[in-house]
């Protein structure tokens, strides 16, 4: 995935933010999916997760020659109204592999990329038999960056950033469900993951 795309990835990502007010400015809570209450936790891992990882070289020598890796998230979350979640995560997204543009210098090197961050979710109601639901997702986070070698033109930093993204959850009013997830936390970094969720207080 060149930078190209993934900044329009961003873009895209970027209409979430005023959609999730839209959504909550023109909703009913109190009867729109038929639940009813809030109160509710849950947990959840990523079972699969990939991430598109491609960071700003600065105009240097090193270029990017592997932008995917696997990575791993862990969240856990609180529902406080029908449509309304509050969920806080942990993602290794991995790293990206660069090399040097100069054949003399050879070996590859890494940028790691962690981001903590606390998310707010609001849940697209479908209709009452729907087995799945959408949920567009918002929120910040404290990107933590290293690098393998202090001969690459990156130092080690914590950014804030503001993550936007979709989910969609299947059996999402059960104890146990499923979700398929796309986050992007800054317009170099973007994971995808399937998550295996545990719901409690159903």
């Amino acid at each position: 995935m060149n930078a190209g795309l993934l900044n329009a990835m961003q873009k895209t990502f970027g209409l979430i933010g005023p959609l999730v007010l839209a959504s909550a400015l023109v909703s009913n809570v109190s009867h729109a999916d038929g639940h009813e209450h809030g109160g509710q936790w849950y947990a959840a891992v990523d079972v699969v997760s990939v991430s598109f990882l491609h960071p700003e070289t600065n105009n240097s020598n090193w270029q990017v020659v592997d932008e995917h890796d696997k990575g791993f998230v862990l969240a856990a979350g609180y529902r406080f109204k029908p449509n309304w979640y509050v969920e806080a995560s942990y993602a290794d997204l991995g790293q990206a592999t660069l090399e040097h543009r100069n054949p003399v210098i050879t070996g590859r090197e890494h940028i790691e990329y962690k981001v903590p961050a606390i998310l707010l979710q609001y849940r697209i109601d479908m209709n009452d038999d729907a087995d799945w639901a959408l949920f567009l997702r918002a929120g910040i986070a404290r990107m933590r960056n290293s690098s393998s070698s202090e001969n690459m033109p990156y130092e080690a930093q914590t950014a804030t950033q503001y993550p936007v993204g979709m989910a969609m959850v299947v059996h999402p009013d059960k104890p146990w469900s499923m979700r398929l997830k796309v986050d992007g936390y800054d317009k170099d970094a973007i994971s995808v993951g399937i998550s295996l969720m545990r719901n409690f207080g159903l």
